[in-house]
């Protein structure tokens, strides 16, 4: 069979070690980032099967758990975490509002929920943008 050139060009096709060590530096980093997320959900998941009710205690096992993702994505991504004052940013940042409102609320109630998923994504966002 005769093959024919589908473009011509000066670029330099990788070798299979070459190929390998890029898949293998994507694979990494994606593992890197998504495993965390993974356990995140799966303890965000048990942390309701846990409580039924919106409690202190709800909301400091559910920091716990936002503590530890965001040091494991700090690891990934080489940079400094501060656990202490990460936890107060989590509280100011919607924790104590929702305490505040929504004490001894239960966790199913759509309004619940609704703001606690809410204060979530604000302290993701905030923890994500650079200053």
């Amino acid at each position: 069979m005769l093959r024919k050139t589908i473009l011509k060009t000066n670029f330099k096709t990788p070798s299979d070690e070459h190929f390998g060590r890029e898949l293998a530096a994507i694979a990494r980093d994606s593992v890197s980032l998504e495993a965390p997320y993974n356990d995140f959900g799966i303890l965000i998941d048990k942390l309701y099967k846990k409580f039924t009710h919106l409690t202190k205690d709800f909301l400091d096992e559910l920091t716990e758990i936002l503590l530890d993702y965001l040091k494991t994505l700090s690891l990934a991504v080489n940079t400094v975490f501060d656990r202490e004052e990460t936890r107060k940013q989590i509280w100011q940042l919607g924790f104590e509002e929702v305490l505040m409102q929504w004490n001894l609320a239960g966790l199913d109630h759509p309004q619940v929920k609704k703001k606690i998923a809410s204060t979530i994504t604000t302290i993701m966002n905030y923890i994500s943008k650079e200053e």
